[in-house]
């Protein structure tokens, strides 16, 4: 069975990363409105990147885990973690 690229099940890279983009932003608690100001951003292209529709810059990247007071590794390990490229007991 072949999955479309528009079902959810279908896995990329931009929707991996901006799940673990926007659990970054709401573990700092920040809504996308606020994460859009200290990225000089705007909040839809917030949303557009957290459902992986938008493929980020590394600029953005890391800008963002800077925003969420988070180094910009963190992020990098999370993704490989949720594509079981390194095993979860890592983050532990």
């Amino acid at each position: 069975m072949t999955l479309s690229r528009h079902d959810p099940r279908f896995i990329t890279l931009p929707r991996v990363l901006g799940a673990a983009m926007r659990n970054m932003r709401k573990d700092a608690g920040l809504s996308q409105s606020q994460l859009a100001e200290r990225l000089l951003s705007h909040r839809p292209i917030i949303g557009r990147i957290e459902k992986g529709h938008h493929m980020p810059a590394l600029f953005t990247l890391q800008s963002w885990a800077v925003a969420c007071g988070r180094r910009p590794a963190e992020l990098m390990i999370t993704v490989d973690i949720w594509l079981g490229l390194l095993p979860r007991k890592r983050l532990c």
